[in-house]
């Protein structure tokens, strides 16, 4: 299964939660990753 997960990366922690899912996601499928958010 392909797995599209997409995160915030507005420094409001999201990317912290989105790393202790990640590892568990990927048991589960080819898991691609989307980070969006200002490029500063």
């Amino acid at each position: 299964m392909k797995i599209l997960y997409a995160v915030q990366g507005t420094g409001n922690g999201h990317v912290s939660r989105a790393r202790e899912i990640l590892p568990i996601l990927e048991k589960y499928g080819d898991l691609d990753v989307f980070l969006s958010g200002k490029n500063s």
